[in-house]
């Protein structure tokens, strides 16, 4: 597997690992749409800090002349950005409307 595929990969498994963990610490607390608004919570923490550190390690990569491993961490940071971010921002309103989340 190359460079790229897997930080790509480890990324999104961090991506979907903080989400499901929002999930299941919101389903222990009560409340019929709990588990959505862990979700929701845990993006919108998880993401920024996951985002930030994928541009640090970019830089510091870019800054030691390892470019292979500076772009596989820009398309990491841009995927996460896309998934968990901007796009990312319409998951978490699917995520809170999945519970029944109503956005009148």
């Amino acid at each position: 597997m190359n460079l790229l595929s897997r930080i790509a990969g480890i990324n999104f498994l961090i991506l979907i690992g903080y989400a499901l963990l929002g999930a299941a610490i919101g389903s222990t607390q009560p409340g019929q749409d709990s588990a959505y608004g862990g979700m929701f919570i845990a993006m919108l923490i998880g993401v920024p800090i996951q985002c930030l550190v994928n541009l640090v390690v970019m830089i510091v990569a870019f800054a030691r002349q390892e470019t292979e491993r500076g772009k596989a961490f820009l398309l990491s940071l841009l995927l996460v950005l896309l998934i968990g971010g901007g796009g990312g921002f319409f998951s978490c309103l699917m995520a809170l409307n999945l519970g029944g989340g109503n956005f009148h």
